[in-house]
């Protein structure tokens, strides 16, 4: 039986992509960079939820299938795309936008592709969206389309520290490795 060893200090984890969404058709949010992005959608899972769905009508049953936002992360650059998968695929948005408009004449906007967007991040905050992203298709949040998740062993040997808590700027610590003693002197001074 062999074991794997904690990879050294600077391991480079190869680039990958992940797609959001989860089986509620719901929007995620990715704590490290305080950014909610569009998850899939898709009718289908909305009726084969355990709750089902209520009629939408034949018009809205022509909606397509929309994909979530696709991340790219280049743990070796520090780089994160974000971009819409349909961003070359007017059709696509042809398509939605008339079954939408049929379902709801008075309805007046136009759905069209996310802009994309990119993004250098420290190399804590790189390390710490990385576990997220582990966590987050661990639990059927995200998807990977291209590449590999890297394993809990990777992220650890990743330059930088894990940030505790992206979304909190108040008083807990700043890094996951000071909770421990934060939380002991907390007790100190409560007991």
């Amino acid at each position: 039986m062999s074991t794997v060893a904690t990879p050294p200090q600077g391991t480079t984890v190869a680039e990958f992509t992940v797609e959001f969404g989860d089986a509620k058709n719901r929007s995620v949010l990715i704590k490290t960079i305080r950014q909610t992005v569009r998850g899939h959608f898709s009718l289908s899972k909305f009726y084969s939820s355990d709750q089902g769905g209520r009629d939408v009508g034949p018009a809205m049953q022509r909606t397509p299938d929309i994909p979530g936002l696709f991340m790219c992360v280049s743990p070796k650059d520090s780089k994160v795309v974000i971009y819409d998968p349909w961003e070359k695929k007017q059709d696509m948005w042809d398509r939605l936008n008339a079954a939408l408009k049929t379902a709801h004449a008075a309805r007046g906007g136009i759905y069209g592709p996310v802009e994309r967007s990119e993004m250098i991040l420290s190399q804590d905050q790189i390390k710490t969206l990385c576990h997220e992203l582990a966590q987050k298709v661990e639990g059927g949040v995200a998807r990977v389309v291209k590449g590999t998740i890297p394993a809990a062993k990777q992220i650890t040997g990743m330059p930088g520290r894990l940030l505790n808590d992206p979304m909190n700027s108040g008083r807990k610590p700043r890094y996951v490795d000071e909770v421990e003693g934060w939380e002991q002197r907390l007790d100190s001074t409560t007991g």
